[in-house]
C-alpha cells in the first residue's frame, strides 16, 4: 500500500534530524546516520521526493524509510505507524480483521441468498431450459450476483 507523505524529507530532516540543516536549500549534505565529517554523501532529490546515503548507511528512499532508519525501526510498516503517532495523525495500515470480516460476511450471505432463491425458482419450474440457463450462470466461479439477479427477475413472475 502506498501512503500519502504526512511530512516531507526536508521538514522531517529539519525537525527530527538535524535543525540546521534545510534540505530545500542545500541537497546534498555529511550523512548524520554514520558519522561523516568531510563527504556530502546524504543526497535529496525534491523532483523524485526521495533521498539517499551514498556512503556507509547505502539506503535511502521516502521519508517513512527516513524515519525508519532515524529510529531505528525493522519495518516499514513500524515505521509508518511511528511517524503518524509522533506526528498525532491518525492512520491505518490496513482494514482491521473485522472490518474484513463484516464485508465478506456481507457479500457472502448477498451470494448464498441469490443462489438459494435461483435453485428455488428453477426447482419450481421444472423448465429445462431455466436449468441450463441457471447451470451456465453458476458455471462461472464466481459466479456474476448481477447474472443470478436477471435470472431471478426473468423467471419470478413465472413462479408466482
Amino acid at each position: 500500500m502506498n501512503y500519502e507523505a504526512p511530512i516531507t524529507i526536508p521538514e522531517y530532516f529539519k525537525t527530527y534530524v538535524d535543525p540546521s540543516v534545510d534540505l530545500t536549500v542545500t541537497h546534498n549534505v555529511p550523512c548524520p546516520f554514520h558519522n561523516e565529517q568531510s563527504g556530502k554523501s546524504f543526497t535529496y532529490s525534491a523532483d523524485k521526493n526521495i533521498w539517499r546515503c551514498w556512503g556507509a548507511c547505502h539506503f535511502g528512499g521516502d521519508v517513512f524509510a527516513l524515519h525508519q532508519l532515524h529510529y531505528h525501526l525493522h519495518t516499514r510498516e513500524s515505521a509508518i505507524k511511528s511517524l503518524y503517532k509522533l506526528l498525532g495523525k491518525d492512520y491505518e495500515l490496513v482494514p482491521t480483521f473485522e472490518k474484513r470480516a463484516v464485508h465478506i460476511d456481507k457479500t457472502m450471505v448477498e451470494r448464498n441468498t441469490l443462489y438459494a432463491r435461483a435453485c428455488e425458482i428453477a426447482n419450481n419450474l421444472k423448465d429445462i431450459d431455466a436449468y441450463i440457463e441457471l447451470d451456465y450462470i453458476l458455471s462461472k466461479v464466481p459466479f456474476d450476483t448481477d447474472d443470478i439477479k436477471n435470472y431471478i427477475q426473468k423467471y419470478e413472475v413465472k413462479v408466482s
